[in-house]
């Protein structure tokens, strides 16, 4: 069945930070990794070191630490939502309405200018949250198709199986 829809403000902006979950963990777990690596040094103290800088060191790292963790929060919960907010209000593609169909050997999507099918054998990886699931064709470019089509009649259990099917969730594809 054919449904159109049309991709709300929300909608892309919970799609945008489902799409980038788990790219930042290093930067949340760096900070930890440095501290332990930091204190390890200051137990194992280099012969003739000057003991009474450490104290200091760990006083200053500990400072830049919180500094870290303040702006990873501020960008993920802050600075992204703006400006995914600018991103889709800049660009004319994300407010057009858009068709989308479930095929037996994949997705088709339509919009006044263009047309894509995605095969099921193409889909690269794909992830779903409470709102949408997210189809990626490629690393970085991805479909969504929001949750609440189901009211208008797409088949998004269909879709979910589909996907489960020949691509465990969250799971990139090998080459």
């Amino acid at each position: 069945m054919n449904v159109v829809y049309q991709i709300k403000e929300k909608d892309f902006i919970a799609a945008a930070k489902l799409a980038g979950r788990g790219k930042m963990k290093l930067f949340y777990y760096a900070p930890v990794v440095f501290l332990i690596l930091k204190l390890s040094h200051t137990f194992l103290l280099v012969e003739g070191a000057d003991k009474k800088s450490y104290g200091e060191d760990i006083l200053l790292f500990l400072l830049v630490s919180i500094l870290v963790v303040v702006s990873i929060l501020l960008i993920r919960f802050v600075f992204n939502p703006i400006l995914f907010r600018w991103i889709y209000r800049r660009s004319r593609c994300f407010t057009l309405p858009l068709t989308v169909k479930l095929n037996s050997d994949g997705l088709r999507f339509e919009q006044e200018d263009s047309v894509s099918d995605l095969k099921w054998e193409r889909v690269h990886k794909w992830n779903e949250d409470k709102n949408s699931v997210i189809v990626y064709s490629q690393p970085l470019i991805y479909h969504v198709v929001p949750k609440r089509l189901a009211a208008e009649g797409f088949e998004i259990n269909a879709l979910v199986d589909k996907l489960q099917q020949y691509l465990p969730r969250n799971r990139a594809r090998k080459k």
